[in-house]
């Protein structure tokens, strides 16, 4: 079974090496230009976030479901992954730095989605295009080196497609359709 699996995954790689190289080249770079002075400049509400996320999983570790109930702002996800940081980093780090990486981390992921889309869709050299159009994008570089909800919400949406189209293209795989539907 397990080497079933590996020669499975190895034609995977021969075939599409080329697509696996341009997403990582995609997310290196989109990642590395939103590291760049990570920890200056504040948006005011990054500290509410952050202030929202600490209640938030002491609420949780504490198993006080009502103590989650901070704010009536559906940011929930964007509470978890900020909570989660804080949670594990000591508090004697700079917490905002931190705090945004999952968001960096997210925001580039969004720019290798949009290659797999857009190659999908229409072709590797527009797919590529639009990623690399998207990476550089300055309003998009400033959204998702936040603590907010702007660049989960592009991420999550930008996934939601992604599955939806190849739910409906992929005839042999209608789990991805099933899956979108069971949320």
């Amino acid at each position: 079974m397990i080497k079933k699996t590996m020669a499975k995954s190895e034609i995977f790689v021969k075939k599409n090496w080329v697509d696996i190289l341009l997403i990582l080249i995609i997310f290196l770079i989109g990642f590395s230009i939103r590291l760049i002075n990570l920890r200056y400049g504040l948006q005011t509400d990054e500290l509410k976030w952050i202030f929202r996320a600490k209640k938030f999983i002491w609420a949780l570790y504490d198993l006080n479901p009502s103590g989650t109930m901070i704010s009536n702002h559906p940011g929930v996800t964007t509470m978890y992954l900020t909570g989660f940081v804080y949670f594990l980093l000591p508090e004697n780090l700079d917490i905002l730095s931190y705090s945004r990486l999952p968001f960096c981390i997210l925001g580039a992921a969004t720019c290798s989605l949009i290659y797999l889309m857009g190659s999908s869709i229409f072709n590797r050299e527009r797919g590529f295009l639009a990623a690399v159009m998207l990476t550089f994008e300055p309003f998009y570089i400033g959204i998702t080196r936040i603590v907010h909800l702007d660049g989960l919400l592009s991420f999550f949406f930008t996934l939601t497609l992604y599955f939806f189209w190849l739910g409906i293209t992929q005839k042999k795989n209608k789990f991805t359709l099933y899956f979108l539907g069971s949320h």
